[in-house]
C-alpha cells in the first residue's frame, strides 16, 4: 500500500460495485457465529467492518470490506459481504466488488477492470465466505495470550511479575511512561481459549474488566484498563505466542530510561489472589449477582472523585443487590376509597432500609453491638433521605460538584458549626468504607472461606468519623511547606 495515501470507504452508502450471490443455508442462531467470524477475517484483511440496524424494520446490515489487488491505474480492487440479520434464517451472502477510487470514478475503474481480475475477485470472496463457514464448524478452540495493560494508582505497582494460581492471568513489572504523563502501567496477559484474535481479545477484556474491578475492591484503589501510545521505536506486542522465554520489554513502548518505582507492598500478590480465587469460587447463581454488585462498586470508586452523588446512588445499588433476598412485601390488597382494589400496591413488611440494615448487621457481626447499631440506622435514613432521594426525585446534587469553593467543606455556616457539604462528605465516605466491608465479606460468606481482615486493612467499623481534618493552606515565597503530624 501507498504510504501517507488514505484508503477512503463510503460509510453511509455502498460503492459503485459488481454484485453477485452465494447460497448458503444457516439456521438464525448460527448467524452471528457467522458474522463473528467473517468480522475476524476483515480484520485479518485489515478492512474495515460496517453495521447498520434498523430499528423499525428489526433487521442489521452487517458489510465487511477490504482491499484485495492493486491494478495498473493505482487504485485498489476491493471486495466485500454482506449480510442482512433479521429473524428469518440466513438463505445467501450477498458479495460484492468495488474499487477505493473516488465516488466518481469508482464506475469509469471498474468498468476497465479485466476478465481475469474479476474472476480471482469472484474466486476470492466465494473462497472467504468457505472460510469463515469452516471456522464455525471447528469444535476445537486455540489457545491465545492476549497482551492489555492496566493502570495502576499513584504509588502503587508490581516489581516482579506475579499471576493468578489458575495460571489464567500473568501481570508484569509496572512501567512508569514518561510520554504519557507518567501514567503507571502494567502488561497483563490474558490466557484464553478463542478460533480467532477478535473474539480472543473480547473475552480478555472481560477478563480484565473483572479482574481491575476486583483489585480495587482488594487494594481501595482504582485499577483500570487502558491504552498506551505506540512510538517509532517499538509497538507494544497485542498478543504472546508462549509464555516461555517472554522480553518484558516487548510489551511496553520504547524509552530511554524508565523511573525507578517506590518499594511497592510485598502483600498484593496475596490478596491478589485471594479475591480472584474466591470470587471463581462463589458458585455460580451467586456469582451473577456478585458480579452486578461488584461492577455498580467500580462504577461508583471511579466517579467518585467527580460526581460523588452518583457514587453514592451506586453505592447504595450494591447494598440493594445482595440484600434484595431479604426484601419482603405483604401479600395483602390494598384498596382505594374512590377506586376500589389497587393491583400491585402491595406494601413492604420489609422495606429496602431494613434489608440493608440487617445485611450490614448480619456480615459484619454487629451482635449486640446498640450504639453502632443505632449509628448505622441513622447513616442509612441520612443517605437515603438526604442524598439518594433528594438526587433521584428533587435532582439535588450534595456534594458542590458545579458549585467548587475555596473554603473547606468543615467551614462554619450561620446554621452550624460546619458546613452540610462536610456532613454528606462524611457520611459517602462511611457508606464506601462499609460497602467494601461488605462486599469482602459476601465473598468470604458464598465462596465459605476464611476473609483475613489485617489482610485487607478492615480496622474496626467507625461510623461518621472518616473526615476529622482540613486545612487550607497558602504557599509562602514558592517553598514547600510540611505538616508535622504530631
Amino acid at each position: 500500500m501507498t504510504k501517507g495515501k488514505p484508503f477512503y470507504y463510503s460509510v453511509r452508502t455502498l460503492p459503485s460495485n459488481i454484485s453477485f450471490s452465494i447460497p448458503l443455508s444457516l439456521p438464525r442462531k448460527l448467524v452471528p457465529q457467522l458474522c463473528e467470524q467473517i468480522h475476524s477475517i476483515t480484520s485479518e484483511k485489515k478492512g474495515v467492518s460496517f453495521y447498520y440496524p434498523n430499528v423499525a424494520e428489526g433487521v442489521t446490515t452487517c458489510r465487511y470490506e477490504w482491499n484485495y489487488k492493486r491494478i495498473r491505474s493505482g487504485e485498489y480492487i476491493r471486495l466485500g459481504l454482506l449480510i442482512r440479520v433479521s429473524e428469518d434464517d440466513l438463505k445467501e451472502l450477498t458479495a460484492y466488488i468495488s474499487t477505493n477510487a473516488a465516488s466518481k470514478e469508482q464506475a469509469s475503474v471498474l468498468s476497465k477492470i479485466s476478465k481475469k481480475i474479476t474472476a480471482d475477485s469472484i474466486n476470492e470472496l466465494i473462497v472467504t465466505a468457505k472460510n469463515a463457514v469452516q471456522r464455525m464448524d471447528q469444535t476445537g478452540q486455540n489457545p491465545l495470550f492476549i497482551i492489555l495493560h492496566i493502570e495502576m494508582p499513584y504509588k502503587k505497582g508490581i516489581g516482579n511479575e506475579i499471576s493468578t494460581e489458575d495460571g489464567l492471568i500473568h501481570i508484569f513489572p509496572t512501567r512508569i511512561l514518561k510520554r504519557e504523563k507518567n501514567k503507571r502501567v502494567s502488561a497483563i496477559c490474558i490466557n484464553v481459549n478463542a478460533k480467532s484474535f477478535d473474539s480472543g481479545r473480547d473475552e480478555a477484556v472481560r477478563c480484565v474488566e473483572i479482574f481491575c474491578a476486583l483489585m480495587t475492591l482488594a487494594e481501595d484503589s482504582i485499577y483500570k484498563l487502558t491504552s498506551i501510545k505506540a512510538n517509532k521505536k517499538r509497538v507494544a506486542n497485542r498478543f504472546l505466542n508462549s509464555l516461555i522465554n517472554i522480553n518484558v520489554d516487548d510489551l511496553y513502548p520504547a524509552q530511554k530510561n524508565t523511573p525507578m518505582l517506590e518499594e511497592l507492598d510485598s502483600k498484593i500478590e496475596e490478596r491478589l489472589n485471594w479475591v480472584w480465587n474466591q470470587y471463581n469460587n462463589v458458585p455460580r447463581k451467586e456469582r451473577k449477582i456478585l458480579t452486578t454488585a461488584l461492577y455498580a462498586y467500580y462504577a461508583g470508586r471511579s466517579i467518585q472523585g467527580q460526581q460523588p452523588t452518583l457514587s453514592l446512588v451506586s453505592y447504595i445499588a450494591v447494598l440493594n443487590s445482595l440484600a434484595k433476598n431479604a426484601i419482603k412485601k405483604c401479600p395483602g390488597e390494598v384498596a382505594c376509597s374512590q377506586c376500589g382494589t389497587l393491583n400491585n400496591f402491595n406494601h413492604y413488611l420489609v422495606g429496602d432500609r431494613a434489608a440493608i440494615e440487617s445485611l450490614i448487621c448480619e456480615l459484619l457481626e454487629l451482635g449486640e453491638r446498640a450504639s453502632i447499631k443505632q449509628e448505622l440506622k441513622r447513616l442509612i435514613g441520612r443517605l437515603f433521605g438526604d442524598q439518594r432521594s433528594a438526587f433521584v426525585h428533587d435532582a439535588k446534587l450534595r456534594h458542590r460538584e458545579f458549585q467548587k469553593s475555596g473554603l473547606p467543606l468543615s467551614f462554619p455556616t450561620v446554621d452550624n458549626h460546619v458546613g452540610d457539604s462536610f456532613v454528606y462528605a462524611n457520611d459517602l465516605r462511611s457508606l464506601e468504607d462499609i460497602v467494601r466491608r461488605i462486599l469482602l465479606k459476601w465473598i468470604a460468606r458464598e465462596a465459605k472461606t476464611h476473609l483475613d481482615e489485617d489482610l485487607f486493612g478492615l480496622e474496626d467499623l467507625k461510623i461518621g468519623q472518616r473526615l476529622l481534618q482540613e486545612a487550607s493552606i497558602a504557599s509562602p515565597g514558592n517553598r514547600l511547606v510540611c505538616l508535622n503530624n504530631i
